[in-house]
C-alpha cells in the first residue's frame, strides 16, 4: 500500500505542477502583448490538475507493463536456458552411456 500511496502524491504533484506551468505560461503570454488570451489557461485549473495527474497515471502505469513485460521475458529466457544446460546435461550422460571409456580418452 505504501507504493500506491507514493504514485497517488507523485501524481498530485504532477497535477499541481501542471497548474503552476499553466499559471507561468499565461504569465508569459500575457507580458507578450500578442493578442492572445492567456487567461484561459487558468479558468479552470481544477481541470488542468485532474488532466496532469491523469496523463501521469497513465504514463506510470505504461512503464509499470513495460516492466513487468520485460521481468516475464528475462523470466522466460532463464527458463529456456535452464531447460537447455538440462538437456545438455541428459545428452553427456547418454553419450557416457554409450562410450564407457570416456575416461580414458583424452
Amino acid at each position: 500500500m505504501a507504493g500506491c500511496a507514493s504514485h497517488v502524491s507523485a501524481a498530485a504533484t504532477v497535477g499541481g505542477l501542471c497548474v503552476v506551468l499553466a499559471w507561468g505560461w499565461a504569465r508569459l503570454l500575457e507580458s507578450l502583448n500578442i493578442g492572445l488570451q492567456p487567461q484561459l489557461y487558468l479558468a479552470q485549473p481544477w481541470l488542468l490538475f485532474a488532466v496532469g495527474a491523469l496523463l501521469f497515471w497513465a504514463c506510470d502505469r505504461v512503464s509499470l507493463c513495460f516492466d513487468r513485460i520485460e521481468c516475464i521475458a528475462t523470466a522466460e529466457r532463464r527458463s529456456l536456458e535452464a531447460d537447455c544446460w538440462a538437456r545438455e546435461a541428459e545428452l553427456k550422460a547418454l553419450r557416457a552411456q554409450l562410450d564407457p571409456h570416456f575416461l580414458l580418452t583424452a
